[in-house]
């Protein structure tokens, strides 16, 4: 089986810790080129030391401008996408009975329209491969 990802130019959101670190991570060792985005800007600081050809954004999929700004990023240090990874996402957990709407808001803001953003704004770029070597 073909494991090699060499010249794939990726984008794995919430990638500066946990499975999206991994999956950065692991795109790298195999010959991508990676972008990660995430909140937390301490993470990403980590990653930029561990992993320093990895270029990142401070991003929250929530929000439209950030997501624009992303894969204007994204555009820039990688020249185009051939993957994204739509890892971000949070759980809240607790008794239904106690659960804020605004956690279940936020829920719904990262796992749902955050997904849905990132998708639509990488579907609407056209991204073009370089053919003449």
């Amino acid at each position: 089986m073909e494991t090699s990802a060499k010249d794939l130019r990726v984008l794995v959101t919430a990638g500066g810790s946990g499975i999206g670190r991994v999956i950065a991570r692991t795109f790298l060792e195999h010959g991508a080129r990676v972008h990660i985005c995430d909140v937390d800007e301490q993470s990403l600081k980590k990653v930029k030391t561990e992993l320093p050809a990895i270029s990142q954004s401070v991003a929250d999929v929530a929000k439209v401008g950030d997501v624009e700004r992303l894969f204007e990023d994204v555009k820039r240090h990688l020249g185009g996408l051939d993957v994204l990874v739509n890892n971000a996402g949070i759980l809240v957990f607790g008794n239904v009975a106690e659960f804020s709407l605004e956690d279940f808001d936020k829920m719904v803001a990262i796992n749902l329209r955050g997904v849905f953003v990132a998708a639509k704004t990488a579907a609407r770029h056209r991204w073009h491969r370089r053919t003449d070597g």
